[in-house]
């Protein structure tokens, strides 16, 4: 019996035996090199941080850079304004306005876009300045060829004409007299065509402290830059219309408002000794201007209108006769 317990015992199956415990998994904050939870991942190529920043995975935000964006902006703003003043000055010279406009913009657009996609900042500050100063200084170069010394731009002289008329503005006056003067205003000198010497003088000084002299002077400058024959002013109701003849073909331009366009039609009556007092009866006259070394005289009319009085005048400039091909542009 107790022999038959036992091999009884013996055939019986053994119970399985208990699992064995798992090894410990060290916590992550202790595995060295491993990335904060709370940090966003990478970006691959290793050339962005994506939101977070370099030294310190738990700081997010910097997508961008500040100083690199405010760059950005400020030259996307000096763009724009570049862009406008080419379109205008351009039309203004006749300098193939439709093709400087296509290639600013096309060019402006082309180093922003590239500015964004380049892996790294030098690359992007190259694309960006170089999208907005090639095309500029290539119109430089062209529009300069067509205008005298005085009004051609980023010149030395310019330059140094820009800056101090910014200083004269802020109250510093530098340089000497002469070249204080010349920074008043476009280098051209009216004067008074009368019977003698010291009435021309006298009436060139008359017209000087008038408040509308500069922008008498800006006008007739302008023109000639322009190659204009006739100035036409004409009031309106609240305005004076100004029209320039170019080649034969009326072109509107920028109006004055109406107290200065009767400042000026004033100042151009006394430099071509007409009477001012005389507003309705028709009169004419003359004067003529010293620029870049040289006289370009003026032929004046009036006709009087019932809102007010018409000038007319036209510009007899040697300068701009076509001796050659090459001033056509040929």
């Amino acid at each position: 019996m107790a022999i038959a317990v036992h091999e009884a015992v013996a055939h019986q199956p053994v119970a399985n035996p208990p699992p064995a415990a798992a090894p410990a998994v060290p916590a992550v904050a202790n595995v060295v090199g491993a990335r904060d939870p709370n940090a966003f991942p990478p970006a691959p190529g290793g050339f962005f941080y994506r939101g977070s920043h370099p030294k310190n995975l738990g700081l997010s935000g910097y997508y961008l850079h500040m100083g690199k964006l405010c760059y950005l902006l400020v030259l996307f703003v000096l763009w724009t304004w570049t862009a406008g003043w080419i379109d205008d000055d351009a039309r203004k010279l006749k300098v193939r306005p439709d093709m400087w406009n296509t290639i600013v913009l096309l060019a402006g657009l082309a180093g922003f876009v590239l500015s964004f996609c380049a892996p790294s900042f030098p690359l992007a500050f190259v694309a960006m300045t170089a999208g907005y100063a090639v095309p500029m200084g290539l119109y430089v170069t062209e529009r300069n060829k067509r205008v005298p010394e005085s009004g051609k731009v980023l010149t030395p002289r310019h330059i140094r004409s820009v800056t101090l008329r910014v200083l004269a503005r802020l109250g510093l006056h530098l340089g000497t007299r002469e070249t204080r003067e010349s920074i008043s205003g476009p280098p051209i000198r009216l004067i008074g065509k009368s019977g003698g010497k010291a009435g021309e003088v006298d009436r060139s000084r008359q017209v000087e402290s008038s408040k509308a002299y500069l922008a008498a002077k800006e006008l007739i400058y302008d023109a000639i830059l322009r190659r204009t024959t006739d100035i036409h002013l004409e009031p309106k109701d609240d305005e004076t219309s100004v029209r320039l003849r170019i080649d034969g073909v009326m072109y509107p331009s920028e109006p004055f408002e109406r107290d200065t366009g009767d400042a000026l039609v004033n100042i151009f009556k006394v430099l071509s000794a007409m009477d001012i007092t005389e507003r309705r009866k028709p009169q004419d006259g003359s004067f003529r201007a010293e620029m870049e070394a040289r006289e370009i005289d003026f032929r004046v009319a009036t006709q009087g209108l019932q809102g007010g009085e018409k000038m007319v005048i036209r510009i007899l400039d040697k300068g701009t006769s076509v001796k050659t091909l090459v001033d056509l542009g040929m």
